[in-house]
C-alpha cells in the first residue's frame, strides 16, 4: 500500500480492499484485471496508478 491509499478514508479504503478479496476470488491474482478491481471498487484506475 502507498500513502495515496492511507490519505483516502477509511471506508474508501474498504471499499477498495473489499473489492480486491471479490475479484481475486472470482479470478486468479494474475488474471484480475485491476480494471475489474477498479470498477469494482468505484475508483478511477488513472487515480488507481498514481497519475
Amino acid at each position: 500500500m502507498n500513502d495515496k491509499f492511507y490519505s483516502l478514508p477509511k471506508e474508501k479504503q474498504q471499499a477498495i480492499i473489499n473489492a480486491v478479496y471479490r475479484v481475486f476470488s472470482q479470478n486468479s491474482y494474475k488474471k484480475s484485471p485491476m480494471q475489474e478491481v477498479a470498477d469494482a471498487a468505484g475508483i478511477c484506475l488513472k487515480w488507481w496508478n498514481g497519475a
